[in-house]
């Protein structure tokens, strides 16, 4: 009875320790949100340019340097650039990097897809300045 009792209570603490070592948080439980969120509610031209100039963009698709190295696009200044857009979704083609237009940057890491998102918001919502 001894033994048996002795067996009883090593396999209570075994099945125990298995089953409380097991558990199914998962990273939002235990950290919160890990979602990065992008807001693509007040795009405007001021927007679009700065994510062309902070990816280097301009430097081959300024006013200079368009038809040298830039495939003849000129995206300096609010005019140019609502024009090239407008060009079959052009530039929205190119930083999405879909296959169907050459990719931009030319040569450089794809641009971060909240950027690319906000290309695209720009464009669905008219070109707002």
């Amino acid at each position: 009875m001894k033994k048996f009792l002795i067996l009883l209570v090593s396999l209570s603490f075994s099945s125990l320790a298995f089953f409380s070592g097991c558990y199914y948080d998962n990273e939002e439980d235990l950290y919160g949100s890990t979602t990065v969120t992008c807001d693509t509610t007040a795009v405007t031209y001021a927007t679009i340019a700065a994510i062309l100039e902070n990816n280097t963009c301009m430097g081959c698709h300024s006013n200079a340097q368009a038809d040298a190295s830039g495939g003849g696009y000129n995206l300096d200044g609010y005019d140019n650039l609502k024009a090239t857009a407008s060009k079959n979704n052009i530039l929205y083609k190119s930083v999405a990097q879909d296959g169907t237009v050459s990719p931009m940057p030319k040569g450089g890491a794809k641009i971060a897809d909240c950027d690319i998102l906000k290309i695209d918001r720009w464009v669905k919502n008219g070109y707002p300045q």
